[in-house]
């Protein structure tokens, strides 16, 4: 498992660079490759301040441009800048619960889904673990990061619609069925932990599921 916590504490530092990239509003642009090119686009690690007081995902756009900064905020839902996907969460709900602000992480799932990592919403323990990370430096922050999937879920979005889906234990189960022995990992790690976004990642990372995007 610790190799793709790795990973993603590696992933912390994709944007630090104005690069070119791109952007696609809808979930049907995404699938199509229907894409809007920006010539100098980066991925900032939001602040633990910020994600504090108005919650969400762990990125922010930076563009040189400010009508191109508008759409990406308000109105982009895909965003591939330096060979990676990110998913802005805003106006995404799970449930009654929304996902708050910024972009997500994100890779595509199986042929016809996007999977992201964000917060665990309607739950306590996400604002405490996102108060958190102000308190270390860079590397200690970068450690938090990596322990801050264990306390964030991954979700689904498959429509244009704003109601994405989380990926649960259940889901996990169902999914793992035809691989006896990773059901069977699986299934021993401790039934708190099955739905954290590390766990999730590393067995549908096993099932040869997550792509780039």
């Amino acid at each position: 498992m610790r190799k793709y916590l790795l990973l993603f504490v590696l992933l912390m530092g994709v944007g630090n660079l104005f690069a070119q990239g791109k952007y696609a509003f809808t979930f049907s642009d995404y699938v199509n490759d229907r894409w809007e090119l920006s010539d100098s686009l980066k991925m900032e690690r939001r602040t633990q301040g910020n994600k504090f007081w108005s919650g969400g995902a762990d990125f922010r756009p930076i563009v040189e441009n400010d009508e191109t900064h508008e759409l990406l905020k308000k109105q982009v839902r895909f965003v591939i800048c330096n060979d990676t996907l990110f998913v802005n969460c805003r106006s995404l709900k799970y449930g009654r619960y929304v996902l708050g602000k910024g972009y997500a992480l994100g890779f595509r799932l199986g042929e016809d889904k996007v999977c992201f990592i964000s917060m665990t919403v309607g739950k306590s323990e996400a604002m405490k673990a996102g108060a958190m990370g102000g308190l270390f430096g860079a590397v200690g922050g970068a450690i938090t990061a990596a322990d801050m999937l264990k306390n964030q879920s991954c979700y689904i979005i498959a429509s244009d619609a704003n109601k994405v889906e989380r990926i649960t234990p259940a889901y996990m189960e169902e999914i793992l069925k035809e691989s006896p022995d990773l059901l069977d990992s699986y299934n021993s790690i401790d039934k708190k932990r099955r739905g954290a976004a590390d766990v999730v990642i590393e067995y549908l990372s096993k099932l040869h599921l997550l792509h780039k995007y």
